[in-house]
């Protein structure tokens, strides 16, 4: 179990994605490693992530849901230590049959409640994606279309409060554009005479319409 803070910190993105990170026991000299194990965590609240999820880091989470109640007269004491003395063989088996499955396939087997909420929670963890997934539109074809990077992030910025993400945390202007252009394909970002504009980015009518009542009727 770690805390949130923890969780969301870049030392923990290092993990989970195998880049050195430093350690070092008690009273002894820093040792760099890169982590290689798959690491569980188990929580009641998935945590946020400073500075947004990058694709390294969605591409190696799995969120596993638990939402039924054992009824009591279901529940068996210690069963966990109980299949391990009694059931060893059919659980060394079972152990098997999944490693063996998962080197076949060459990934796990997700079900479709996990991808749900893998999805929910790098929406709800960061507001630039769920801006790109509620907001935008990518539009190859349209070339010459162009919207400014400030008109961007103040409608972001606009429609990220109004849904109740923590207006302190979210990003300044330039991590902004940094976020966008890694995470939306096909959308780049050029320079020009009146400033940096976006190419390939189009907001959807109803993510216009709400910025135009907001800036015109203050709703």
């Amino acid at each position: 179990l770690l805390s949130s803070s923890a969780i969301a910190s870049e030392t923990f993105k290092a993990i989970i994605t195998g880049e050195p990170v430093d350690g070092r026991d008690v009273y002894k000299s820093r040792v760099e490693f890169r982590p290689v194990a798959q690491h569980i965590f188990a929580t009641n609240t998935l945590p946020p992530f400073q500075g947004g999820m990058d694709r390294g880091v969605q591409r190696r989470l799995l969120v596993i849901t638990f939402n039924r109640v054992i009824p009591i007269e279901e529940r068996v004491e210690a069963i966990g230590r109980r299949i391990a003395s009694e059931e060893a063989d059919h659980l060394l088996a079972w152990a098997v049959q999944g490693a063996s499955r998962l080197i076949r396939q060459r990934n796990f087997t997700i079900p479709s409640s996990s991808k749900i909420a893998l999805t929910d929670w790098i929406l709800g963890a960061d507001p630039v994606l769920a801006w790109l997934d509620e907001c935008v539109e990518v539009k190859l074809s349209i070339g010459n279309t162009a919207i400014t990077s400030r008109s961007a992030y103040e409608q972001f910025h606009a429609w990220a409060v109004a849904e109740g993400f923590n207006r302190d945390k979210l990003p300044a202007i330039n991590g902004f554009v940094q976020r966008v252009l890694a995470n939306a394909q096909g959308v780049e970002s050029k320079r020009t005479k009146t400033g940096r504009v976006f190419l390939g980015l189009s907001l959807k009518p109803l993510a216009s319409a709400n910025s135009y009542a907001q800036s015109r009727y203050g709703r």
